[in-house]
């Protein structure tokens, strides 16, 4: 039940996340000024999508809660292949649990977060949907991200070239990006 409920966000399509956010950071009805009003953390409503300092911030705040469910899965997986023998073996020979920690836990997930990180990159980097619906890429261009750059100069602009030209070197960054973490992975395979 517990794993089904965690993994409701991810599961979730973008634009319904992004509207259910929306009306969270809503001013005037939003249910996250009304909690910080009660509990005396800001004096007034906060305008969250609307002031170019903090829309970038509740955007990556409403792509983290989206996000945080496939990192718990892996994350568990990851965890469920590690040998219980090992955290046996480290108690029997004195060891803290923030030494088995950083000496079994970590290295044992290492690959899985290193795997799940390059996924939400590539995922989060490509996630104009969220964007677009929740802010349009404003104020301003306080939200612009190359994809969402790409498709409001391809599809609003009529400039097709310009925004094609940004969607492939967006692509080539994303690949250089790709290219890197296979690099390291390889080399770890190799040792």
């Amino acid at each position: 039940m517990a794993r089904a409920l965690v993994i409701i966000p991810w599961a979730l399509p973008s634009v319904v996340i992004a509207l259910m956010w929306r009306w969270i950071y809503d001013p005037n009805t939003g249910v996250l000024n009304d909690i910080l009003l009660y509990l005396h953390v800001v004096q007034t409503a906060v305008p969250w999508l609307a002031d170019p300092s903090v829309a970038l911030y509740a955007i990556i705040a409403t792509l983290t809660w989206q996000g945080f469910p496939f990192f718990a899965v892996m994350i568990l997986a990851g965890l469920q292949g590690i040998p219980k023998s090992q955290y046996e073996a480290a108690s029997i020979d004195g060891a803290s649990a923030w030494r088995q920690f950083v000496h079994i836990t970590l290295p044992g997930i290492g690959t899985v977060l290193a795997t799940a990180g390059l996924l939400r990159v590539i995922w989060v980097a490509n996630s104009m949907d969220v964007i677009f619906v929740m802010t349009g890429g404003g104020p301003g261009y306080a939200t612009h991200t190359l994809p969402l750059y790409a498709f409001i100069k391809a599809r609003q602009n009529l400039d097709f070239g310009y925004g094609t030209t940004i969607a492939v070197t967006f692509t080539l960054l994303l690949g250089a990006f790709v290219a890197v973490y296979l690099a390291r992975t390889m080399r770890e395979v190799e040792r």
